[in-house]
């Protein structure tokens, strides 16, 4: 028994309005969270490297600029705000390109260094058993373990950021590959909610 091809268009549409709904919630969600960015700012782009700092502060800036953006084309959606600053969606795209390249490279870093550190603590937690000193080794086995978390998370962040800049580029017309950019899509919010619900088992 063959289905009509019209007997999914009402459907394509429900799910697509859905869909849009569950986008306006989301962002109506996220309002104003710029606010706490902008905030932790100083903070969190502070760094003993210049060029790690720099690298920073265009990372929180670019994301402060992204949220703030949001927020007026979420005021558009719901009609309080004049439809003309939806041309901001682009400028948006930008910031967010720019958030997503910059979290990219400095996670790279971070990535290095934990790798370094892991790799330091593993031979000092080898060393301490060959030794026989157990209680030592215990003690290099707890930084080993604790190092290798850090690492794990610095990991998945940077393949979080990949994801982001392969979306990130495909909206801003870089290239037309729209499944690779969903997938990246996809990515980043698997392993924004892995994250995010690591935290709460800590």
């Amino acid at each position: 028994m063959s289905v009509s091809p019209n007997f999914f268009v009402p459907l394509r549409a429900d799910l697509n309005t859905a869909a849009g709904l569950i986008s306006t919630a989301r962002r109506v969600f996220r309002f104003l969270r710029w606010t706490r960015f902008a905030y932790e700012l100083p903070a969190n782009s502070a760094d003993k490297d210049p060029s790690m700092a720099a690298l920073k502060t265009v990372h929180f800036l670019s994301n402060i600029a992204s949220c703030l953006i949001e927020d007026a084309t979420t005021l558009e959606r719901l009609r309080l705000l004049d439809p003309k600053f939806a041309a901001l969606s682009s400028l948006g795209n930008l910031a967010w390109l720019s958030e997503s390249a910059t979290g990219l490279l400095i996670t790279l870093i971070v990535v290095k260094k934990q790798s370094e550190a892991y790799k330091a603590a593993l031979a000092a937690w080898r060393a301490a058993l060959s030794g026989g000193r157990l209680e030592e080794g215990r003690s290099h086995g707890a930084i080993a373990f604790a190092q290798w978390v850090k690492y794990h998370f610095a990991l998945v962040t940077l393949f979080k950021w990949a994801g982001e800049c392969v979306a990130a580029s495909h909206d801003n017309g870089y290239h037309g590959y729209t499944k690779a950019a969903l997938a990246g899509s996809l990515l980043s919010s698997v392993i924004s909610t892995y994250a995010q619900s690591a935290k709460l088992w800590k």
